[in-house]
């Protein structure tokens, strides 16, 4: 549950702004939203997150995200901002709900 809940951090917006200077975006509930609307975004979101979409097929927001998924999984989003974690708990509650099979292989993606 904690790696679901740090990746699903990272699965979200289109506007990012930096936290304090530590690299990790902020993300509103909206954004998230907006980029997990439909199965075809979420599975860009994972082939991109893990490497295996080219960085040129990929929207600017998912190449960042493949930059740091490894660290803020290692740190279980510590430095994380508050609203950050909020938006975690509800992008993982989406995903788990409505695109199972995609969330399972991104778990698996980054465990491997």
């Amino acid at each position: 549950m904690r790696i679901q809940l740090i990746l699903l951090t990272l699965a979200a917006a289109v506007t990012v702004t930096k936290a304090q200077g530590l690299g990790i975006p902020r993300y509103t509930w909206q954004e998230v939203r907006q980029n997990l609307a439909t199965h075809q975004d979420v599975t860009e979101m994972v082939d991109c997150t893990l490497g295996i979409r080219p960085t040129r097929l990929c929207r600017h927001m998912f190449n960042q995200l493949r930059g740091f998924v490894y660290e803020v999984v290692q740190r279980n989003c510590i430095r994380c901002p508050p609203q950050t974690r909020r938006v975690v708990n509800q992008a993982v509650a989406h995903l788990q709900r409505n695109y199972t099979r995609e969330f399972n292989r991104l778990i698996r993606g980054v465990r491997s």
